[in-house]
């Protein structure tokens, strides 16, 4: 009837097929949840999809093969690593910027503002 919304995150999305679902075999209950998924949100990770990800893939099944014996295939990398790997590249810049201007590096505020207006690639 509207008067809720469901919010839900996938974070482990794959192409596999496991994806949520409203149906479940056998479940006297699948009409009710049919219903409660027409008012869903479902936010969930995108895999990017380019040449620069598929490079990151590839160097991160090197590295899991050369240094730790491990194979690893491409969907077994969650794409949240290459965000946080993003993430730590983005600080390390900005920390180097703020600490080559001899600005205080524990200011977090004047860290974030380096990468303001920059491009990166």
């Amino acid at each position: 009837n509207g008067e809720f919304a469901f919010l839900a995150v996938d974070l482990l999305t794959t192409d596999n097929g496991n994806r949520f679902s409203w149906f479940k075999e056998n479940d006297t209950r699948n009409k009710e949840a049919r219903e409660m998924f027409e008012s869903l949100m479902l936010v969930s990770v995108r895999v990017p999809v380019s040449e620069d990800y598929d490079n990151f893939v590839r160097d991160i099944q090197e590295t899991a093969g050369k240094e730790f014996s491990t194979i690893l295939a491409k969907d077994a990398i969650n794409p949240i690593i290459g965000s946080f790997y993003d993430c730590v590249l983005l600080y390390g810049y900005s920390l180097n910027k703020t600490l080559f201007e001899n600005a205080d590096p524990y200011n977090g505020t004047l860290i974030s503002r380096q990468i303001w207006n920059s491009t990166f690639r």
